[in-house]
């Protein structure tokens, strides 16, 4: 069976642009596994608010994991591939973030919100404020916020349970 780190090893493979060399990427790294964990993949990766979002300290452990033991994860990982519903998904992710999949601002204004929206409940105005409460400088692009908004109603409804 495969392990945590190597799933993760997986989704690294598939989505190459995913690292930890610097702060920016490991970022991306934690916004992007918590998004996808809200189109449905299964990652056993529990995540709380810090001071960028979402964040999960197993994550950046696995991660930190597989940069060290690079080549035990590739052996691991080489004997498995993704289910095509997950396949689905991780590319649906590649499409609706293209162009955007590596900005570290746009991630980490999307994964707030649908951790906001999904731990108060709230959408709207409600999530607006909420969110640049939490997130002062986001209060100061108000377009980007009403833009990420508009986004995450369009790709992440709220009847679909998250």
């Amino acid at each position: 069976m495969l392990s945590r780190a190597g799933k993760l090893n997986l989704l690294l493979k598939e989505l190459d642009w995913l690292n930890i060399g610097t702060f920016e990427q490991r970022k991306i790294l934690q916004k992007s596994v918590f998004i996808l964990k809200q189109m449905g993949l299964t990652f056993e990766y529990p995540y709380n608010w810090y001071l960028h979002g979402p964040y999960s300290p197993s994550l950046a452990d696995d991660a930190y994991e597989i940069t060290y033991n690079e080549e035990k994860y590739n052996t691991e990982s080489s004997k498995y591939h993704f289910k095509e519903q997950t396949k689905e998904k991780v590319d649906k992710f590649k499409d609706i973030f293209k162009g955007r999949e590596k900005d570290e601002d746009w991630l980490e204004l999307v994964s707030s919100l649908l951790f906001l929206r999904k731990s108060y409940g709230v959408t709207g105005e409600q999530l607006k404020s909420l969110l640049i409460d939490r997130k002062k400088h986001f209060g100061k692009q108000p377009d980007l916020v009403n833009e990420a908004m508009e986004f995450v109603d369009r790709h992440f409804p709220t009847n679909l349970t998250l």
